[in-house]
């Protein structure tokens, strides 16, 4: 199973928020597995997965803080780092900058069981909020099979 995130460079978008969109997936195999992280207090939401026999099943969709997050039953750290950067403008339109911030971020991948013989044609994601910093940050979605570490 593989999965491609941040294919910009530093200081460009790299994340989806979660905001009802409906995001088109294919592939075959046993697991939808989502790659990103929550911001705020918000880190879960209820998506809907779309397969190609029509048929479609919501699920929880879970993501750890990407600050204060751990591993769970259903989700583990794919990437972690002692820093992060930061965008910042101060209005629309006005000069931006990217800063260092000297606390830990990590990433996480959260795995969703697709039914034998089903293919996945999209995911709906939660609805999301209307803050800026936060709800579900969407890195990638990829199916596949079951990775290590995710059982």
């Amino acid at each position: 199973m593989s999965s491609v995130w941040h294919p910009t460079a530093v200081g460009t978008p790299d994340t989806l928020k979660a905001a009802g969109q409906e995001v088109l997936v294919s592939g075959k195999g046993r697991t939808l597995l989502v790659t990103g992280f929550s911001t705020g207090s918000v880190s879960s939401g209820v998506a809907t997965v779309h397969f190609t026999n029509g048929q479609k099943r919501d699920v929880v969709l879970s993501l750890p803080n990407w600050l204060s997050g751990v591993a769970s039953d259903t989700s583990v750290v794919v990437a972690s780092s002692a820093y992060h950067q930061r965008h910042t403008q101060a209005y629309i339109g006005g000069p931006s900058t990217v800063v260092r911030v000297d606390e830990p971020a990590r990433v996480f991948a959260t795995k969703i069981d697709i039914p034998p013989a089903f293919e996945v044609s999209s995911v709906t994601l939660p609805q999301g909020s209307a803050l800026v910093d936060e709800g579900l940050n969407i890195m990638d979605i990829a199916v596949g099979n079951l990775p290590v570490g995710l059982g």
